[in-house]
């Protein structure tokens, strides 16, 4: 038997090999294209306001899953300024605050000059956004909209 008779005995030839694995990657890869960015587990608090924000110094304390993050932001008259949370994972002001996680257990304080304006604990509500499918990697939790009503 020469060479080339034993390589053709063993399977497929390479073309057809080739052929047969970019039809079996090539959905999965067209599939992925309009998966960025990867989904990731968040949930949210918007805080519903009975009236505008008085102008002062607001810090937003949360807890969840063992770990305490703080926030803060500023309103003057004219505006309200943002100030970085102290985990990177977690943004806040006064439109709301997004933590990318999903903790299944949150408490909020809402302080305003030092003093509690509102505090309040809740076991956010997820759901897998309707866009994500298997070939984008593993499910994703989001929050449904988690109101926190502030006088």
């Amino acid at each position: 038997m020469s060479p080339n008779t034993k390589s053709r005995k063993r399977g497929l030839p390479l073309a057809a090999r080739l052929l047969f694995g970019f039809l079996v990657i090539a959905p999965m890869m067209s599939g992925c294209a309009d998966c960025e960015p990867p989904c990731e587990d968040f949930f949210s608090i918007s805080w519903e306001k009975q009236s505008s924000w008085a102008p002062g110094e607001y810090e937003i304390e949360l807890e969840f899953d063992n770990n305490t993050v703080m926030c803060g932001f500023t309103v003057t008259s004219t505006k309200s300024i943002s100030h970085l949370c102290d985990d990177p994972r977690t943004s806040g002001g006064a439109n709301g605050v997004i933590h990318r996680n999903a903790p299944s257990h949150v408490a909020v304080v809402l302080y305003m000059d030092g003093e509690v304006i509102i505090a309040q604990e809740f076991d956010p509500d997820y759901e897998t956004p309707p866009e994500w499918r298997p070939v984008c990697g593993p499910a994703c939790d989001h929050s449904k909209s988690n109101p926190v009503v502030v006088p």
